[in-house]
């Protein structure tokens, strides 16, 4: 799979003129959109639509993460992260949970 900068290496431009020609062509000369667009067609590139997703749009950041050790099947818990995901669904954000369960043999309770 092609990535956007193997895009930018066959076309001779940089990683944001791939970027514009994407998000923004009007942005550039004709030629360069020509050019990105001639890179993007023989690679068959096709964006990643879950970095676009977090990144969000604007560059503005839409997903929220939550954390737990051993507690997201405790019944607060539970509780405390369907309402994170349901007021994060509300005003348009993703939101994703990761339960990290502890090692009771290691020296530390968990890692990342």
């Amino acid at each position: 799979m092609a990535s956007l900068k193997d895009v930018a290496k066959l076309a001779g431009v940089s990683l944001m003129t791939v970027s514009r020609a994407i998000n923004e062509p009007g942005k550039l000369r004709a030629d360069t959109y020509r050019r990105v667009k001639q890179a993007i067609d023989q690679l068959e590139y096709v964006p990643d639509l879950a970095a676009r997703r977090i990144r969000g749009d604007g560059g503005r950041v839409q997903t929220i993460g939550v954390l737990a050790l051993d507690t997201a099947t405790t019944p607060f818990s539970v509780e405390m992260i369907l309402s994170i995901e349901k007021t994060a669904r509300e005003h348009g954000w993703q939101s994703f949970v990761v339960n990290l369960f502890a090692d009771e043999s290691a020296e530390k309770p968990w890692t990342c």
